[in-house]
């Protein structure tokens, strides 16, 4: 897995199938102080303590095959730093809320993946998903064509590449019911906890499963036992509309 990472698959429908995306709307967000939650598209997505900043925020809108309706999709980008450099993220891939509707959502890879630290599934079905991925993603360079929510945040990174981290170690959730769906990932800065700064690729990296140890697996069972955790309070926020926050990793 590399980082940035880009809006992950649609969400479709067997009963109403989405026709093509009709209108796109970019915000790269104006410098905008954020702690406790955030609310998208009708989605509450709680964060991780401290002040985040609203890097970019995207809404893509669609319409319903059959009955014709549109509905949006709300992706964006959050950020925390500390002394000038990156060391947490929020990325959320899409949010959508279709009141009254019975989507089958497709089943992403976030609930089958294996080549991870940890994968847990509450449910993995088209009308309820429940799945946390936990794994460590890498920096990569720029792809020649920067989806649009990640332009302010490559721009950053042009103007000061040792902004950005080298290695991420995270936790990816889903979660879905008939009519609503979410997808956000929390990313933290392995040099913010205290490792060094390697570039390498995700399947050479020290923090890559098969050859993980010592310090670095400590670190990441840390991270697995704060996803853990974390896991019913975001599936509590989504359900209710609970307005929660989430611990420290």
């Amino acid at each position: 897995m590399r980082l940035p990472l880009t809006m992950p698959r649609l969400p479709t429908a067997s009963l109403m199938m989405a026709s093509l995306i009709i209108t796109g709307l970019l915000m790269a967000a104006p410098a905008m102080a954020l702690s406790g939650q955030y609310e998208i598209s009708g989605r509450l997505v709680p964060l991780p303590p401290g002040e985040w900043q609203l890097l970019s925020t995207e809404t893509t809108t669609a319409n319903m095959g059959q009955s014709g309706m549109p509905y949006a999709i709300g992706a964006a980008v959050l950020t925390q730093e500390s002394g000038g450099k990156l060391t947490g993220m929020v990325i959320i891939g899409d949010a959508v809320s279709l009141p009254g509707s019975q989507i089958n959502w497709f089943i992403p890879s976030i609930c089958t993946r294996e080549d991870t630290y940890a994968r847990m599934i509450k449910s993995a079905y088209q009308r309820e998903q429940d799945c946390v991925l936990v794994n460590h993603a890498v920096a990569t360079v720029p792809p020649e064509q920067i989806p649009p929510l990640w332009r302010p945040y490559w721009a950053k990174v042009s103007a000061s590449p040792a902004w950005e981290p080298k290695t991420w170690l995270g936790a990816t959730f889903r979660e879905t019911s008939p009519s609503a769906s979410l997808t956000v990932t929390y990313r933290f800065s392995v040099e913010a906890a205290g490792f060094p700064r390697e570039t390498t690729s995700w399947a050479a990296s020290r923090w890559h499963p098969p050859r993980i140890d010592g310090a670095r697996r400590d670190y990441a069972d840390r991270i697995k036992a704060w996803a853990i955790a974390a896991q019913t309070s975001i599936r509590q926020s989504f359900d209710k509309d609970s307005k929660l926050s989430l611990p420290a990793p």
